[in-house]
């Protein structure tokens, strides 16, 4: 009879454990994808798989200004590995920080196979201008180079504004997005060789 009660007992105790949901909490740090949920799922397939170390991807991204927003609103030290990792896979990641407060909101990094060669393509989500644009000869203050319409993957139309710049080897591109009836925000894209593809000689 003892061991009925006891078995009773704990079986309550799962149905009460099991009845208890914590509900899941989206994380308000910048956190690393490495699958798209900025893009659709399909851009893997045009994504190239490269190799890069950790060291030069953190001092990619300070170069550009975009370390030092991600790290002071919380992005752990555990997320850039995730990010390497991701590019040597998929030949794509991310760094999600749309749920955070930070004024950067979002980076993807991926490798794009053209020209003969591999390319990492990096593009950056803000809510202001680019602080690297100065560097390599952009001024938003003047007219843009282009302006056309744009389609995300919802069929919501937006206006895009986009300035252009070389630094080195490297490509540059600004741009001002204004969706219909939204606040506009910034990108800043940079295209720069990469002389090790996944797999390549270190």
């Amino acid at each position: 009879m003892r061991r009925v009660r006891v078995l009773f007992a704990a079986v309550s105790l799962l149905g009460l454990l099991a009845g208890c949901r914590t509900p899941f909490q989206p994380p308000t740090v910048p956190i690393a994808n490495l699958y798209p949920t900025l893009n659709p799922g399909s851009i893997l397939d045009r994504s190239q798989p490269l190799s890069v170390t950790e060291r030069e991807l953190t001092a990619l991204l300070a170069y550009l200004g975009l370390l030092g927003p991600l790290r002071a609103y919380g992005l752990g030290a555990g997320e850039m590995p995730l990010v390497v990792r991701g590019l040597e896979r998929h030949g794509y990641a991310e760094l999600d920080a749309r749920r955070s407060a930070c004024p950067l909101h979002w980076v993807v990094l991926r490798g794009v196979a053209e020209a003969g060669g591999t390319w990492l393509l990096l593009e950056a989500g803000m809510g202001v201008p680019p602080v690297y644009a100065p560097q390599c000869g952009i001024d938003v203050a003047t007219a843009p180079a282009s302006v056309l319409p744009r389609s995300d993957i919802y069929g919501r139309r937006s206006q895009v504004e986009t300035w252009r710049g070389l630094s080195g080897e490297s490509v540059i591109e600004v741009r001002r997005v204004t969706p219909a009836a939204r606040s506009a925000y910034w990108e800043l894209l940079v295209r720069q060789a990469v002389r090790r593809p996944a797999g390549g000689a270190g």
